[in-house]
């Protein structure tokens, strides 16, 4: 079953639009191929979202054991700090209303 990863990263001394971070999340978002798309946070904006749909959750967990990720995202490890990550079993991005012009993401627990 495909899962769509929604992850939430702090920025480290750089501005959501600074080149050399768009550059790295360029790679990001393109080179592992799950449809990924970045959104930057309106209240707070050291917060960047990534959303992207793996074809199963063992497949994700392959490429974060391989040499091919620290390709990825090792260059954008300096520029950005892992929040949280979490997995939904989810068909495709098109599921998803990300055309709107305002997206809102919130995480609950529930205890």
């Amino acid at each position: 079953m495909a899962v769509l990863e929604v992850t939430q990263l702090c920025l480290s001394g750089f501005h959501a639009s600074d080149a050399q971070l768009l550059g790295s999340l360029s790679v990001v978002l393109v080179k592992p191929q799950t449809s990924s798309k970045a959104y930057s946070c309106v209240e707070d904006p050291t917060k960047l979202y990534i959303l992207g749909i793996w074809p199963t959750l063992e497949a994700h967990l392959i490429f974060l054991a391989s040499p091919g990720r620290h390709e990825v995202l090792g260059p954008q490890e300096a520029m950005l700090k892992l929040q949280w990550t979490i997995q939904v079993g989810l068909d495709s991005m098109s599921s998803l209303p990300l055309v709107a012009p305002i997206l809102a993401l919130e995480k609950c627990e529930v205890a």
